[in-house]
C-alpha cells in the first residue's frame, strides 16, 4: 500500500514522518511522497515538538 493511499494516519506513522523532517529531509519532498499538504506536515512537526517539550518538563531529574 502506498503512502498516498493511507486515509488515516496513526501517531506512529506521523512520528516517522516528523522524525524525517527533523533529520533534515525536505518538507516539499515529503509532502509529495506522503500525499499530505506541507501545512499538515508542518503542524504535525509543531505538535510533536510541543508535546516533546512537555514530556521533558515532567519528572525533572
Amino acid at each position: 500500500m502506498s503512502e498516498k493511499s493511507v486515509k488515516r494516519w496513526s501517531a506512529k506513522r506521523k512520528q516517522a514522518v516528523v522524525l524525517r523532517l527533523l533529520r533534515g529531509e525536505g518538507l516539499d519532498a515529503l509532502s509529495r511522497e506522503t500525499g499530505q499538504p506541507a501545512s499538515v506536515l508542518s503542524q504535525w512537526r509543531e505538535d510533536f515538538l510541543e508535546a516533546g517539550l512537555a514530556g521533558l518538563t515532567n519528572g525533572i531529574r
